[in-house]
C-alpha cells in the first residue's frame, strides 16, 4: 500500500497545512457560495484535513443544518 506523501510527523506539517488552508479555502468558499449554500443545508466534506472548511460550512448552515467531515487520517 502506498504511503501518504506528507507525513503528519514532519516538523513543518502544521505550517504546510496552514498555508494550504490560507490559499485554497477562499477558492472553495467562493465555489460553495455559488451553490447558494443556506441555513438548514446538510453538507459532507470529503478530505476535510484539519476541518477549516467544515467549520466554515457549519457557520453557514447554522443550528438547523449539519456538516459531516471525513478524512483518511483523523488522528491528532
Amino acid at each position: 500500500m502506498n504511503q501518504y506523501a506528507f507525513d503528519r510527523s514532519w516538523g513543518q506539517e502544521d505550517e504546510r497545512l496552514t498555508a494550504v488552508e490560507r490559499q485554497l479555502d477562499p477558492v472553495s468558499q467562493a465555489a460553495v457560495d455559488q451553490l447558494g449554500l443556506a441555513a438548514g443545508w446538510r453538507c459532507w466534506e470529503v478530505g476535510a484535513g484539519r476541518g477549516s472548511m467544515a467549520r466554515w460550512l457549519a457557520g453557514r448552515v447554522g443550528s438547523g443544518g449539519s456538516v459531516v467531515a471525513s478524512d483518511i487520517d483523523v488522528g491528532p
